[in-house]
């Protein structure tokens, strides 16, 4: 206070039940006090069971504004943080740099609860780096927000990064504020970035996309297998939508048949994503083998066309699941330069009750698994209605080669219970 204004006063008050009453914490007066700051403390603890606290300052004004340089709660244990940390999983070694970190804050009380403090994610170990950013929101009772502190994250040097996620409130109480992760880049394999995508090739009908990887083994443990991914999502055309997987990989050395590459089967009724349905358990056999499963959800496109369909708001859907494999010759158990191979095994086969093999009508065993032809690759067209009672999805798959093999299938539905919006 200046000295002035005797007439100013500030009534300190709290309430636990939305204004409906109040308890009065302190009164100030300009004219029992002397000019200059003060600080005045109020103790709380008559208030810890409550869910919810408002403090309200009622000020009865003289001449000029009345001026408040600070105001403190202290002990809050009513918000936790969660740290997420990037998708190893998802990630590439050419894609290690303008990473996200993301932190959960959460209202833990069944009430309505103020956050307004400063988030500090901090990297240390293999890089060192600091993040921020303000917080100041409110949440609803027992709810929770994800907020993005960075999408400057460096991993790209090896080794273990060390994260410490800080949720800084008035005290600095640890107790719920505090998060901690690691991550472990091990570079001994690098993927040379992949160049040859972007908007033109990717929408154009003249244009060839074509992608090129370089893997390299930079350390000095032998790599056996080796995997790539590519996931596009792409609007196709107006509101509906185009996934596409792409995924290829290799068996470099010379391995029994259980270490072989086999397809992702899915042997259920239900359906599954990114895995081929009419294929059995390691029908194929391969040691090199490339695989690209597209899906085209048309929204509504035709369906929309019939009054009762487009009601029921019904979703049409065309896929097709495609596999190329090869099984090179020193994998290959059926050649005569391996009969005697102390390596490897006999694909797995039908056996008579007394262990004999299970002869076919062409004089030769019934095998469970087979070579695939390099210049045949698999195919299975996929035709689905979705969002039946906004609920259930419905698939028709039909494949459409290898229908020869006393193992194969030719046709199979699928269901699934998903909600999408």
């Amino acid at each position: 206070h200046n000295g002035n204004n005797q007439g100013d006063s500030l009534i300190v008050k709290a309430t636990t039940d939305g204004g409906a009453t109040y308890t009065i914490l302190g009164r100030l007066c300009a004219a029992a006090a002397t000019a200059g700051w003060k600080l005045y403390e109020y103790p709380l603890d008559k208030f810890s069971n409550a869910q919810c606290l408002c403090i309200v300052m009622e000020t009865v004004a003289g001449d000029a504004e009345q001026q408040i340089d600070r105001i403190l709660i202290s002990g809050r244990n009513d918000i936790s943080i969660q740290l997420l940390l990037p998708d190893l999983d998802k990630l590439s070694a050419c894609s290690l740099q303008n990473l996200p970190v993301r932190v959960v804050v959460k209202n833990l009380i069944p009430s309505e609860a103020a956050v307004s403090c400063y988030l500090s994610v901090n990297v240390s170990g293999a890089s060192n780096q600091l993040f921020g950013r303000l917080c100041q929101e409110f949440l609803p009772g027992n709810a929770s927000d994800t907020l993005l502190v960075t999408d400057s994250l460096d991993l790209s040097a090896e080794g273990v990064h060390k994260f410490e996620a800080v949720l800084h409130t008035i005290d600095d109480d640890p107790a719920n504020d505090t998060a901690r992760g690691t991550i472990s880049i091990n570079q001994d394999i690098a993927l040379a970035t992949v160049s040859g995508i972007d908007s033109s090739t990717l929408y154009s009908g003249d244009d060839q996309l074509q992608i090129k990887a370089t893997v390299t083994n930079k350390g000095t443990v032998p790599v056996d297998r080796v995997v790539l991914r590519m996931y596009a999502n792409g609007q196709a055309l107006l509101a509906d939508t185009l996934h596409t997987h792409i995924k290829a990989g290799a068996q470099w050395n010379k391995v029994p048949y259980p270490l072989l590459i086999t397809p992702a089967a899915n042997l259920s009724y239900i359906m599954e994503d990114e895995t081929f349905n009419l294929i059995n358990n390691m029908e194929f056999l391969n040691d090199r083998y490339a695989s690209l499963q597209t899906s085209w959800d048309l929204n509504g496109k035709i369906f929309n066309r019939i009054p009762l369909l487009k009601k029921l708001k019904w979703r049409e859907f065309i896929g097709v699941n495609v596999l190329w494999g090869k099984l090179t010759d020193k994998n290959n158990p059926f050649l005569t330069q391996n009969q005697n191979s102390d390596i490897l095994m006999d694909f797995p086969a039908y056996y008579n009750a007394d262990g004999t093999y299970r002869i076919g009508e062409d004089g030769n065993p019934i095998y469970r698994s087979y070579v695939m032809d390099p210049k045949r690759p698999y195919v299975e067209a996929i035709v689905g209605i979705h969002n039946i009672f906004k609920l259930v999805h419905v698939e028709y798959v039909r494949r459409l080669n290898y229908l020869d093999l006393p193992t194969s299938t030719k046709w199979g539905i699928r269901f699934m219970f998903r909600v999408t919006f």
